[in-house]
């Protein structure tokens, strides 16, 4: 979602496709991350050279930190019969949407057999 989203926002605000990353998975772990808005600095290259003498030629890049919010807690799609990949490219249609109090919720349907596996099922409080 971006940021400023308001919410509750919308059933189905965001709509994304989960598949398998190996033959014959049977779990799809759901991953939530944040985008830090604090950037995260790292040089290139040493402030000092051998000798100790500051170098003006370093560099600092800046990099924003991608935050994983449900390590601890995380959402699995379970996939019965077990993942095929060359079958199974757009096989579980994740809905998700913010409900009043701050949960991203989700809605997993399995293409496949036509089932709803999760229902409104909370991922992690925003």
């Amino acid at each position: 979602m971006k940021l400023g989203t308001r919410y509750p926002t919308p059933r189905d605000h965001v709509r994304l496709w989960a598949r398998g990353s190996y033959e014959a998975m049977t779990r799809i772990g759901l991953k939530i991350f944040e985008v830090s808005r604090m950037p995260r600095r790292t040089l290139d290259s040493a402030l000092v050279d051998a000798e100790g003498v500051l170098r003006e030629d370093c560099q600092v890049k800046t990099e924003f930190a991608h935050v994983c919010l449900n390590r601890e807690n995380p959402t699995f799609i379970v996939a019965d019969p077990p993942v095929n990949l060359q079958r199974d490219q757009k096989r579980f249609l994740c809905a998700f949407w913010v409900d009043g109090h701050r949960r991203l919720l989700v809605t997993v349907l399995d293409n496949l057999s036509g089932k709803t596996l999760l229902k409104d099922h909370p991922v992690v409080r925003l």
